[in-house]
């Protein structure tokens, strides 16, 4: 029911319910309508984080921790920096571990998927039944400060570095060196600045 009382009311009443839920909230969460989120108690939002319409957040552990997780993205957990903006229609995943700096921009249509069924080893489908559990893999996904994610961008694992700018449509399946404007990952070291060094400004 909270999920579609539009306007001033609607944005209170959802930072209210959710503010209790989450792992930690910041100030001036703006959850807007149509929303979908589970496993709340995953999730931590920075101050002025704003999760645009009809975004779906999926948190929780499913399944076992991967020995190499890394420390700074706990596993099942969805962190989402301040001043970050999650746009409409954008999934994320983060079953395997999901980090949104600071000022980041997703933008609408995009996805992030941090955990995935191992291909090679499924033979009875990706739902558990009986006495089947399908088997997972986990691919940890971090953006680092100000990342702008462009239209329908997916994002499967790797760590994105700070001012990185990923171009519409760009699968993304590796790490990406900060302030690099990307479109393919071909070879991303050699992707051109998204700012030109400061010396130069």
């Amino acid at each position: 029911m909270l999920r579609w009382i539009g306007g001033p009311l609607g944005i209170c009443l959802r930072r209210s319910w959710y503010r209790k839920r989450f792992k930690s909230c910041g100030e001036r969460l703006v959850i807007d309508l149509g929303v979908m989120i589970e496993g709340a108690e995953h999730i931590s939002a920075g101050h002025d984080v704003w999760i645009d319409k009809l975004a779906i957040l999926i948190a929780g552990p499913n399944g076992p921790c991967n020995e190499t997780q890394p420390v700074e993205i706990p596993h099942g957990e969805i962190q989402i920096g301040d001043a970050s903006h999650i746009c409409p229609n954008v999934i994320i995943q983060g079953h395997g571990g999901v980090r949104i700096g600071a000022y980041c921009t997703i933008g609408a249509g995009s996805a992030l998927y941090s955990q995935s069924n191992i291909v090679s080893e499924v033979r009875r489908g990706t739902i558990v039944h009986a006495d089947y559990i399908p088997p997972k893999i986990d691919n940890p996904i971090s953006l680092g400060r100000n990342v702008w994610c462009g239209l329908g961008v997916k994002v499967f694992k790797g760590a994105i570095g700070d001012d990185a700018f990923i171009k519409p449509g760009t699968i993304v399946n590796a790490d990406i060196p900060s302030n690099r404007m990307i479109w393919n990952l071909r070879d991303s070291s050699k992707a051109p600045s998204r700012f030109a060094p400061e010396s130069e400004q």
